[in-house]
């Protein structure tokens, strides 16, 4: 199989990763193309996100110890889902709490990243 390309025959695309790709897989590509195969670049992922270290970080920097101690909690805090189903928080949920109770801080890491 294929690491730098992907194949999707119903649709006849090419899904590759043009800066990566080898000599060898080039000249499948150029071969499949030319039994009408479109080539797409592949979607590289390239937003900057928010991560749990920096938020504990700027907690430890700039918040109390309390503060952290609640992020914890969030992220431990057992919750019942949609389906009622129970379990952990996690970070969503921590986050979630983090936006609401320092929006400005949020914001900051945000345009830190």
């Amino acid at each position: 199989m294929a690491k730098n390309y992907k194949i999707d025959t119903e649709k006849q695309l090419i899904s590759a990763d043009l800066a990566n790709l080898t000599d060898a897989e080039t000249e499948e590509i150029k071969k499949l193309s030319a039994f009408g195969y479109k080539v797409v670049p592949k979607k590289t992922n390239t937003a900057k996100r928010v991560t749990k270290e920096d938020i504990e970080a700027w907690l430890k920097e700039n918040g109390k110890a309390e503060d952290l101690k609640n992020f914890n909690a969030e992220m431990n805090k057992i919750i019942t889902d949609k389906n009622g189903k129970k379990r952990k928080g996690g970070f969503l949920v921590a986050m979630k709490w983090f936006k609401k109770e320092f929006a400005a801080a949020y914001e900051e890491i945000k345009e830190s990243l």
